[in-house]
């Protein structure tokens, strides 16, 4: 046996990926396959470069999420390279990049014209691999959004549910307090986090037979989900807030043994935007925004670019925000997607061109003090992220700290300060030390 390291190595096609540079030609071109039924119209991008070298990779095949990307970002670093022409190339004998107009249309679409703004706030700043926050305060985040569905569930019933303020607990158990039908009882929860934007909760105690209900939370790129489910009675209560040409809507349908009982249809209510300092806290944006029943708000910007009849580029810029009275919790979403429009014949693969998901979660360290920790996180799960977003931003974790005289209206983008592990905030025990926190808000 012995001890013999066993080494792994990435596929060839993926570092000859990661390698690509000096793009000669690029070509979006469609590959069409026979579906069930339909003709299927894939993507396929087909790039040569570095003298006479090719990649042509389709929207079913492994690989092709990252070889967009970096296509995306190659071309443009390449095609407008100044410097690389007048010193290096003096006579102009490196050609240009062959790419025809529609292609050129779709790469030049698929970046986020703010994406400098978005990340410049990071640069250079340090990172951690995983979060200093504690789970209570992630699950107080999300209280707002399980009271607020379950007593919309139990509308519909011959119950009365109400709900105390505070939570008890560690470790993906906790208490709150509430009543039903006016007597006082415990609720349980029991918190599971799938990943950033999905989670399960279930809660025990709403009734004499102690019937769990599962709470299913869902944060997608156009709306948000949630679902009140009762399994032993087969009762799903299902939320969905989601966005539209026109304003959000949202539906409500409650189904038993699959046979619906309720259904519900309707727009949100535009609103303004309580909160421009957390809205604008690491950059500016320009959204609408609506209210969302518990209190929070929803902030919508999309765009759509049509490069021909049935080509278009969609940018979807969306933004939940919910201010409790001493934390906030703000999720943003952005991405840019090349379409072709489905039709009864044909069916089509879509192409993510470029892809943000951030959270960033305000929590108060001291009252007396007015002292607040900020995080910001990056997801892991994205289709079309760029090289810097994988390099820099992709599951890191950024922290600032800030005082307020003024709570959470007083957080702004200009009173924050950066923490690193060079201020010796190793662990989420660090961020509970208040004077060692106080000292490096002040500079001390």
């Amino acid at each position: 046996m012995g001890d013999i390291m066993q080494l792994y190595g990435m596929d060839k096609e993926l570092i000859e990926i990661y390698n690509l540079h000096n793009i000669e030609s690029i070509k979006l071109w469609d590959l069409v396959q026979n579906g069930t039924g339909k003709m299927v119209v894939i993507p396929t991008l087909l790039v040569t470069y570095d003298g006479g070298k090719y990649l042509n990779i389709g929207a079913k095949d492994k690989n092709f999420r990252v070889f967009v990307q970096k296509v995306v970002e190659v071309y443009h670093n390449e095609k407008d390279n100044l410097l690389e022409d007048g010193l290096t190339d003096p006579f102009r004998l490196r050609p240009t990049i062959n790419i025809d107009e529609k292609t050129k249309s779709i790469l030049e679409s698929g970046r986020l014209e703010d994406l400098e703004d978005i990340y410049s706030f990071y640069d250079n700043k340090d990172s951690y691999d995983s979060s200093l926050l504690f789970q209570i305060d992630e699950i107080k985040m999300l209280l707002p959004i399980i009271k607020y569905h379950i007593k919309s569930f139990y509308k519909f019933t011959d119950r009365v549910v109400t709900f105390d303020e505070g939570i008890n607990g560690y470790r993906d158990n906790y208490t709150i307090g509430g009543k039903i039908d006016g007597i006082s009882v415990n609720i349980n929860l029991l918190f599971n986090k799938i990943d950033t934007n999905e989670y399960e909760v279930y809660v025990g105690g709403l009734n004499k037979k102690n019937i769990p209900l599962k709470i299913h939370i869902k944060f997608s790129k156009d709306a948000i989900m949630v679902d009140v489910i009762i399994p032993l009675y087969d009762v799903v209560s299902s939320h969905n807030y989601h966005i539209t040409k026109g304003a959000p809507k949202v539906t409500h349908e409650i189904r038993k043994k699959n046979l619906p009982v309720v259904f519900e249809d309707r727009d949100l209510e535009s609103g303004e935007n309580e909160w421009p300092n957390i809205t604008s806290l690491d950059y500016d944006s320009s959204l609408s925004w609506y209210k969302l029943p518990w209190n929070a708000l929803y902030g919508v910007d999309n765009k759509i670019t049509e490069v021909s009849e049935t080509e278009k580029i969609v940018a979807i810029h969306n933004m939940y925000v919910d201010v409790n009275s001493d934390s906030f919790i703000r999720r943003e979403y952005y991405a840019k997607t090349y379409i072709r429009n489905k039709t009864v014949a044909v069916d089509a693969k879509e192409m993510v061109l470029d892809e943000v998901k951030k959270v960033i979660s305000g929590i108060c360290l001291s009252k007396s003090n007015g002292l607040y920790v900020i995080e910001t996180s990056f997801a892991d799960k994205v289709q079309g992220g760029s090289g810097y977003y994988d390099d820099k931003l992709k599951n890191r974790y950024f922290y600032h700290i800030c005082l307020s005289n003024n709570g959470l209206k007083g957080i702004r983008k200009d009173n924050l300060k950066p923490v690193s592990k060079n201020d010796n905030v190793l662990q989420a025990s660090d961020m509970l030390n208040k004077a060692q926190m106080l000292k490096l808000v002040k500079g001390e």
